[in-house]
């Protein structure tokens, strides 16, 4: 994993990522005004002194900053190919560990501005990889791989009265039942709540601190959520790294035992943050369409009173040894199962007709690719085409309006060209074009189809808009990448011209 995918929206920012993620988002030198900084948080703490007890009910964002900057972000383009011009905006880092002040997150915040000026090149880094330097177990929480880094965190651990986090016991999906038990929990929802917890993986430390990731369903809604537990008697490093700070929404609710929870949304990805005397909790919610409102039950539905246990070590791990073992059993069994059993190719069919049925009858496609396989294919939509002119009809499966995947017939069989997961247009001459759009980024493969039923690749073209670039690969000129600018992208697009495809109802198909 990269940093920059790391900064992709919102994120947790594990301890061995810091830094390359906070290179990515914020310069280590020169970049960041923290007199001015300084200042301002200065006067959120004393704001927040001055009133009160209001200060224990209700939580703002910018009582969680450790860094702030502006910064230029580069155009980038909306889904239906409007462009948003570049601008000047925000962004911050904040804390996963409590309000300015509090020794937790001026802990946090001290390691944060140590690691943004030491070994800035990484030569360290590379010269402890290549000695394998490996960190007491008690340090596996920061992400150390010097001595020095090692003091620095003995350092502000009695500088403010803190304690090492501890070893780190990483859990998969399978062992879920051991994470709960080792940390004396019942689970992460509150009693009697509406909410549904799927099965989850994560990691907890020896003090009780713990990740946890799993997919949560409020009122038949699943989002994807992530519950990270800070016990503020411990160091933790862990920041929230956040761009696009002017397009943030904040606000209060108040849960039904009265406490008081601090949301916070850009786009699809949201925050909830709850923060105790004793600990710091983050609930982390994302799907394709956030709604405030799904952020909303999910907080109502999430326990943030919950209270972790010390976790017995040497008891967790032989429990995590015993459901490896299990696991690892069944999936033998399974196997040998299947192996008794005729195989059927998913990828290999006789004919349309049979390929259309296996659709229908199997989730094979729908659960590793989606839409239109899903809901048992009554979704889908067709048409036959000849792309390469060979006298033999493509199929082409999609939506009502979208192509998604194309199958042929090769050496008798029906094969993939593309089984799914794309956006596929027909342009003029032949030339077939698979989209790609992501955050902002458009990306087009142009390609054809030879006679031999090969895609044969014809150019490239992405945009990067975390970087503000065009780049162009024209495949009749090999090995050749070359940036570009808007105005010539634009031109390229224009000259492989969009055909239309006429998609009819899969069950159409008998009739054809």
């Amino acid at each position: 994993m990269s940093g920059q995918d790391l900064l992709t929206g919102f994120t947790f920012v594990r301890a061995e990522y810091i830094q390359e993620s906070a290179q990515d988002m914020i310069p280590r030198r020169g970049g960041v005004h923290k007199r001015r900084f300084l200042l301002i948080a200065a006067v959120v703490v004393l704001s927040l002194m001055l009133i009160g007890c209001a200060a224990a009910v209700l939580l703002c964002l910018d009582a969680l900053k450790i860094d702030q900057q502006e910064y230029t972000k580069s155009m980038y383009y909306k889904e239906d190919g409007e462009t948003v011009p570049a601008a000047q905006t925000q962004q911050a880092v904040l804390s996963l560990q409590g309000i300015l002040g509090s020794p937790s997150m001026e802990a946090a915040r001290e390691w944060y501005e140590f690691e943004e000026s030491y070994d800035p090149d990484r030569t360290f880094m590379m010269e402890a990889d290549q000695a394998g330097f490996v960190p007491p177990e008690e340090y596996q929480a920061y992400g150390v791989y010097t001595q020095e880094m090692i003091d620095k965190v003995d350092e502000i651990c009695q500088e403010y009265g803190l304690q090492l986090a501890g070893k780190e016991v990483l859990v998969q999906r399978y062992q879920q039942d051991v994470f709960f038990q080792a940390l004396g929990l019942d689970g992460i929802l509150k009693e009697g709540s509406d909410g549904e917890v799927g099965t989850g993986s994560g990691y907890f430390y020896a003090c009780g601190n713990f990740q946890f990731e799993f997919d949560l369903t409020v009122d038949g809604t699943q989002l994807s959520a992530s519950l990270r537990y800070a016990g503020k008697d411990y160091l933790d490093t862990v920041t929230l790294a956040m761009k696009d700070m002017g397009e943030v929404e904040e606000w209060n609710l108040t849960l039904a035992d009265g406490s008081a929870v601090l949301l916070i949304k850009n786009q699809n990805v949201g925050w909830v943050f709850r923060d105790r005397e004793d600990a710091f909790l983050s609930l982390r919610l994302s799907s394709d369409k956030l709604a405030k409102e799904k952020m909303e039950q999910a907080a109502q539905a999430v326990d943030f009173s919950l209270k972790p246990t010390t976790p017995d070590l040497e008891q967790a791990q032989k429990l995590l040894d015993e459901a490896e073992a299990n696991y690892q059993a069944e999936q033998a069994r399974l196997i040998q199962e299947a192996a008794s059993k005729p195989w059927v190719n998913p990828f290999q069919h006789d004919s349309y007709a049979d390929l259309i049925a296996f659709f229908q009858e199997n989730s094979y496609f729908a659960d590793f690719y989606g839409a239109p396989y899903d809901n048992g294919g009554e979704n889908l939509y067709y048409s036959l085409m000849d792309l390469n002119g060979d006298g033999s009809a493509e199929l082409l499966i999609g939506s009502q309006d979208t192509v998604n995947a194309i199958w042929t017939e090769q050496g008798g069989q029906v094969v993939p060209l593309i089984p799914g997961g794309e956006t596929i247009y027909p342009c003029e001459n032949g030339i077939w074009e698979s989209y790609y759009f992501r955050d902002g980024s458009p990306v087009r493969h142009y390609w054809e189809l030879t006679k031999e039923t090969e895609m044969k690749d014809v150019a490239y073209l992405a945009y990067d808009a975390n970087f503000g670039q065009w780049m162009y690969s024209d495949y009749s000129q090999p090995n050749t990448v070359e940036q570009i600018i808007e105005a010539q992208a634009q031109q390229i697009i224009v000259s492989f011209v969009r055909l239309d495809v006429e998609m009819r109802p899969i069950e159409e198909f008998l009739f054809e």
